[in-house]
C-alpha cells in the first residue's frame, strides 16, 4: 500500500466528507452497474463518541470509506466502498481492520448486491456468514379500487404514519408508513397477531391500506426476506413485483 495513503476516522461527518462519500458511492454504482446498499447514520443517540466513518485519502482525494450505522447496543451495520481504480491495493481490508479495532465486541451486518462478486468474496474471506436475501418490491397504486367491506374490522390510521386493523378493540394487524419521495411511500413493520395469521386478515388489511394510500401516492415500496415465504406470497398476491435484491451477511462477536 502506498505510503501517501492517509487513514482517518471521525465521529460525525461534515458537509465536505458527506459530499465526497456520496460522490464515491455514485462512482462505484456507475462503474459496477449495480445499485449498491449504502447506510450512513445522521442521528447519534447511542455511542455518541464512537467513530461513524473510517476513510482514506491521497492528495486530498477520497479513495475509500467505511460507514457505521448503530442499530442497538449489540448490533451495527456497515457499508464499505473503494474507488474502482484502487481495489487491488487492499484499502477495503485496512479500513475494515481499523473498524474492528473499535467494534470487535459487536454483531456486524452488511448487505451487498448478489452480483457484487468482489464484495461477496471479501465478506467470505473475513468470516461473514449468509443471513438472508432481502427483496425490494413495488406496486403501482392507480389500479386499486375500493375493497369489499370488512364487516366488524375497522381500518384506522395514526397521523398517516401507522395503520391498524381493529376488531372488537384489538389491534389485529398493523404496519408503518413512511414517505419515500413525493410519489412513493414505504411500507414496513407489517405485523399480525399470532392467532389471526393464515386467515386472510393480512391480505384484507393491506388491500384497504393500499387503497387509502392510492389517494395520496402513485406507488408503494417494501422490503421482504426471500426466506419469508408467507409474506413474499402475500405481497405477490397483492400485485407487488420485485425490483431489486440484496444479500445480508453477519459476523457475530
Amino acid at each position: 500500500m502506498k505510503s501517501n495513503y492517509i487513514f482517518s476516522k471521525t465521529v460525525q461527518l461534515n458537509n465536505t466528507l458527506k459530499y465526497q462519500c456520496d460522490d464515491l458511492y455514485n462512482k462505484c454504482c456507475n462503474n459496477d452497474n449495480l445499485n449498491h446498499s449504502y447506510c450512513m447514520e445522521d442521528e447519534f443517540d447511542i455511542f455518541t463518541e464512537s467513530p461513524r466513518l473510517y476513510y482514506v485519502n491521497s492528495n486530498e482525494q477520497l479513495l475509500g470509506f467505511l460507514t457505521v450505522y448503530i442499530i442497538d447496543l449489540d448490533n451495527i451495520e456497515i457499508s464499505i466502498f473503494v474507488h474502482p481504480d484502487k481495489r487491488r491495493e487492499h484499502i477495503g481490508q485496512q479500513l475494515f481492520n481499523n473498524f474492528l479495532d473499535d467494534y470487535k465486541n459487536y454483531n456486524i451486518e452488511i448487505s451487498v448486491h448478489p452480483n457484487n462478486q468482489i464484495g461477496n468474496y471479501f465478506l467470505r474471506k473475513n468470516n461473514f456468514y449468509y443471513v438472508s436475501t432481502e427483496l425490494l418490491m413495488s406496486i403501482q397504486l392507480n389500479t386499486f379500487t375500493a375493497p369489499e367491506t370488512s364487516g366488524s374490522f375497522k381500518l384506522i390510521t395514526d397521523n398517516s404514519s401507522k395503520y391498524y386493523y381493529i376488531n372488537e378493540g384489538i389491534e389485529i394487524v398493523s404496519c408503518k408508513i413512511s414517505k419515500f419521495n413525493d410519489d412513493y411511500v414505504f411500507i414496513s413493520n407489517v405485523e399480525t397477531l399470532t392467532k389471526y395469521r393464515a386467515k386472510g386478515y393480512g391480505y384484507q388489511f393491506l388491500q384497504e391500506v393500499l387503497y387509502d394510500l392510492s389517494h395520496k401516492y402513485a406507488g408503494a415500496l417494501l422490503h421482504v426476506s426471500k426466506e419469508n415465504i408467507p409474506a413474499y406470497n402475500l405481497y405477490r398476491k397483492l400485485g407487488f413485483k420485485m425490483n431489486d435484491s440484496t444479500v445480508t451477511y453477519a459476523l457475530h462477536k
